[in-house]
């Protein structure tokens, strides 16, 4: 140890004694672009952090059945009523109190606005409903991430907000109620609520959009500017103006897009950029303040840098071996899904979330392999780990992020899925079944003996984990008892069972 620090000692002193002023200043600038590219990095993660908080806010509302009900109630009334008369269904009632929880609920979380419609776009609640340019009434019917929305559940778009005029990042995720689409909620925050996350000090933070223009910025001279190799050329005149409120653009002075050292030189700013969610972080820093902070710590920061290097360093060691017995103690060895621990130590908090009525509702698949037994038996164990691997891929496949499935021992699985009612639990799981049922290259078992079975069932109001599993297990063990191959669900099975239920 003491001559390893002696040996750094030497070195540094060996780089301060050749030291010459133009290698200062190469480092300097070399130290500042450094700096704008991990500004430009972490802005990039936050931004992902801040839009995946978007979706998932999104995401949770549309999932509420309270909206579910009053899009419906609307779209049922709507019917019967004349156009210039929809506003009166909006002024009372529940779609005048998600108005008022709207407003509350946008102050709370830091977004501009929230926003539910119709199946055609009409908004019939908004959290500005109370001012002068509330969105009520108006309609998102020509937006982008409307139309994506109700094609595929989700959307999202930057556009300039068509009631103020104000550019605007919109997160739209469907409404239903039962099966039926009834709506959007739509989520809206503005690039000024963006920048704050972003910028640190005096440097000039940028984001830009898919086609080079500027979107956000802490520097109004960048707005609506575009890079040189923006490509707006293709869109037409109304595209663009829906988009970005204009049709003109000019270029971003070449201080702000500096690569080069000689333009970092001549210009005094470094540039850094990293794409993000489709958006281009970009950082510019001035360079002449930070070159004089170089040169009056430059002592006090080599010894910083080589103590928190080491601290990092001990501490990240420390954090992944944590980390990796902690993954280990949750993962199943051989299949690599969750297990039961993880279960035991997850489940409770999505009961609570559920309970509490901030889930669409929770489900359980439960599985198990048919004749499992006779695989082993028959062709040994190590035949019998390739097909729980197999069942556990086809399981991870066709789960969503939001589902669990996890390995409870031997050849019993189970998967926990946010959904609203069986109708979909039940997609999820023939899904599966049907994959399974399909595997034909695990020689030397034969196409068509894999199979498995499965019991669906929806968590009741004050339910707890056990109680779920046993009510799953019961359905199982009917699918079972009915031929095996298939999935039974509680509400609909049938009475009459074969006597030869045995795996």
């Amino acid at each position: 140890m003491a001559v390893g620090i002696a040996l750094v000692w030497v070195v540094l002193i060996a780089l301060l004694g050749v030291w010459r002023h133009g290698h200062v200043t190469q480092r300097h600038l070399s130290l500042a672009t450094m700096d704008a590219q991990l500004m430009a990095r972490s802005n990039a993660r936050v931004l992902g952090q801040r839009f995946e908080t978007l979706r998932t806010i999104a995401s949770m509302l549309s999932g509420q059945e309270r909206l579910g009900r009053a899009a419906f109630g609307f779209n049922t009334l709507s019917l019967q009523t004349p156009n210039e008369d929809w506003g009166d269904l909006l002024v009372e009632g529940e779609l005048a109190l998600l108005s008022q929880d709207f407003a509350g609920m946008a102050h709370e979380l830091g977004i501009d606005g929230i926003y539910l419609t119709n199946r055609d776009g009409y908004v019939i609640a908004a959290s500005d409903w109370g001012s002068d340019l509330t969105h009520l009434q108006e309609s998102f019917a020509d937006a982008v991430h409307f139309s994506r929305a109700m094609e595929t559940g989700e959307g999202e778009q930057f556009g300039v907000d068509t009631v103020n005029g104000k550019p605007r990042f919109f997160f739209s995720s469907r409404v239903t109620q039962g099966a039926q689409v009834q709506g959007l909620v739509i989520i809206a925050t503005s690039s000024d609520r963006i920048v704050p996350l972003l910028q640190r000090g005096g440097e000039d933070v940028l984001l830009t959009d898919p086609f080079g223009v500027v979107v956000a910025s802490n520097n109004d001279n960048w707005m609506y500017r575009a890079v040189d190799d923006a490509d707006l050329k293709d869109m037409e005149v109304v595209a663009l103006g829906l988009r970005y409120g204009r049709s003109d653009f000019l270029s971003l002075p070449a201080s702000a897009q500096a690569e080069t050292m000689d333009d970092v030189l001549e210009f005094g700013r470094v540039h850094a950029s990293v794409v993000e969610e489709n958006f281009v972080s970009h950082v510019v820093l001035p360079i002449d303040e930070l070159v004089e902070l170089r040169r009056a710590n430059l002592i006090m920061m080599i010894g910083l840098i080589v103590f928190g290097v080491l601290l990092v360093a001990v501490v990240a060691l420390a954090l992944a071996q944590i980390a990796a017995i902690r993954e280990r103690a949750i993962r199943d060895s051989l299949t690599g899904l969750y297990n039961r621990r993880y279960i035991d130590e997850s489940l409770p908090g999505l009961i609570e979330l559920d309970e509490r009525g901030r889930l669409a509702g929770l489900a359980l698949v439960a599985f198990d392999l048919d004749k499992f037994k006779g695989i082993n038996d028959t062709w040994g164990h190590d035949v019998g780990d390739k097909v729980l691997r197999r069942f556990a891929q086809i399981l991870a496949d066709c789960a969503r992020r939001t589902d669990l499935p996890c390995r409870m021992g031997g050849e019993e699985f189970v998967a926990f899925l946010v959904e609203q009612n069986l109708d979909g639990v039940t997609i999820f799981a023939e899904r599966v079944r049907a994959r399974v049922a399909a595997i034909d290259d695990l020689a030397p078992i034969p196409a068509g003996r894999i199979t498995t079975s499965a019991g669906v069932v929806m968590r009741r109001p004050g339910e707890g984990l056990e109680e779920m599993v046993k009510r799953a297990d019961a359905l199982l063990y009917r699918a079972k008892a009915n031929g095996r191959n298939r999935i039974e669900r509680e509400d609909q099975v049938s009475d009459a069972l074969p006597a030869d239920a045995a795996d």
